[in-house]
């Protein structure tokens, strides 16, 4: 399992040189852009696929969701947070199989899985969206409750 990689690219504003610098190439980003890549290093990355969808609470969209993608093999994470209008959009740039998983602040979380690759192909382009109940609303399970057994004080 390879670490995780950090790239952060940026040229300072405002940036005199006595030379004049080529035009970049087609598809790059444009001067000054500032590029940020995390992912495990010295892995080939095969095709992969893009996920997006909306996160909502009954109707209501939620921004600031964070929504990660594991890969369930390597272990490697993507993440990305939803917009103001709880739209995500997350590019995932390898094969695999992944289990996507929401986390937001008094909301319980949520997960789900995608497949990119595999003998079928796959789908390149997958919708997956989610509705965030409240943790208020959500019943705890019996070893979370402390649950009373027969004989303790308040049992009945």
């Amino acid at each position: 399992m390879g670490g995780l990689g950090l790239l952060l690219l940026a040229a300072p504003a405002g940036a005199q040189t006595g030379a004049q610098s080529p035009a970049p190439p087609p598809g790059a980003p444009p001067a000054g852009a500032t590029t940020l890549a995390t992912g495990a290093t010295g892995a080939t990355a095969a095709a992969g696929g893009t996920v997006h969808g909306a996160i909502t609470s009954g109707t209501t969209p939620l921004p600031g969701v964070s929504v990660t993608a594991t890969n369930t093999l390597t272990g490697t994470r993507y993440a990305t947070t939803t917009g103001l209008d709880g739209t995500f959009r997350l590019h995932i740039p390898e094969d695999g199989r992944y289990v996507l998983r929401t986390d937001f602040a008094a909301f319980a979380p949520r997960t789900g899985e995608v497949r990119f690759g595999g003998a079928s192909g796959g789908q390149r382009d997958v919708r997956e969206s989610f509705t965030l109940p409240l943790l208020s609303r959500v019943p705890a399970q019996a070893e979370d409750r402390g649950a009373l057994g027969p004989g303790e004080p308040g049992s009945g």
